[in-house]
């Protein structure tokens, strides 16, 4: 029997990318499907797992006897000194929370080609971590971290038309799947995500 999984986010792309991850073994929901309001959480600059914890345990003590799933990302690009980290649109505090994506994009590629221009490179290695702590009536069950290595590219940014999918996948370069996460098919990324969906299961 399939259980329900409350997702700590108002992001219906999170929504759907999960309810089809989770296939068959959970229903997803978001806040607003249950009829609460998306709550406050104050995250931090630098700890991606802290900030999955903090939403996890936030919604639970809520919503009591639901399985509420927690999740942040963090990118850490070693020619940036290891950031942005978890503030991946605040650039690790370099800009306002409000920042719209043409503005984060023209600060992003601003900042990118100058360090490819120095180092004399097309790409820049990176890596794009998912943090999740799984709760249900205000504790925290298990917690997991799963990376993906990428690339940074740009020809792709300045060619996209939309950035739906938030304008990061249109740098993130997959050399496994010879393409962008921008053009991530649903089987690429449960094949990515395996081990995610492994891990929910064993403790729902």
């Amino acid at each position: 029997m399939q259980k329900n999984i409350l997702l700590a986010t108002s992001n219906l792309t999170k929504r759907t990318q999960y309810t089809t991850l989770f296939r068959g073994i959970s229903t997803v929901y978001v806040p607003a499907d249950v009829g609460f309001v998306s709550m406050h959480v104050e995250e931090t600059l630098d700890d991606a797992a802290e900030n999955a914890r903090r939403k996890s345990l936030r919604y639970s003590e809520v919503v009591g006897d639901i399985a509420v799933l927690g999740e942040d990302t963090a990118l850490d690009v070693p020619a940036f000194n290891h950031a942005p980290g978890p503030a991946i649109r605040r650039w690790g505090g370099a800009l306002p929370e409000t920042v719209s994506d043409e503005s984060w994009l023209e600060f992003f590629v601003d900042v990118v080609s100058a360090e490819m221009h120095t180092r004399g490179v097309a790409s820049l290695p990176c890596t794009k971590s998912m943090y999740y702590c799984l709760s249900r009536n205000g504790c925290c069950i298990d917690e997991y971290m799963f990376s993906i290595p990428f690339e940074i590219r740009l020809p792709n940014v300045h060619s996209a038309q939309s950035y739906n999918r938030a304008p990061l996948s249109h740098a993130l370069f997959s050399t496994s799947l010879n393409k962008f996460e921008s053009d991530f098919t649903a089987d690429d990324t449960d094949s990515l995500l395996h081990a995610v969906r492994l891990w929910l299961e064993k403790h729902l």
